[in-house]
């Protein structure tokens, strides 16, 4: 299982802190825009999924769906660890 622990440094440390703490502001703000680009990705798969709409927006919502899925973070390299 991978360590949940900050490395030295401070950068590193309040990373940890805003990820995986919502105590303070940070946190929640990292919290709130995760949960609306889950929803988001959510909806454009959704709309795909209508006809109509995948007809007349195919592009912008090609363009959307492949954009939330390639700028995932934290990105893993091959071998499945953290960078």
């Amino acid at each position: 299982m991978a360590d949940l622990h900050p490395a030295p440094g401070a950068f590193r440390k309040r990373l940890y802190e805003i990820v995986f703490h919502a105590d303070d502001p940070a946190g929640k703000a990292f919290d709130v825009v995760l949960i609306i680009a889950i929803v988001a990705s959510v909806a454009v798969v959704m709309l795909e999924s209508v006809a109509w709409i995948e007809e007349r927006f195919f592009f912008p919502l090609r363009v959307a769906e492949w954009w939330s899925t390639c700028s995932g973070w934290p990105s893993s390299n091959r071998s499945g660890r953290m960078r």
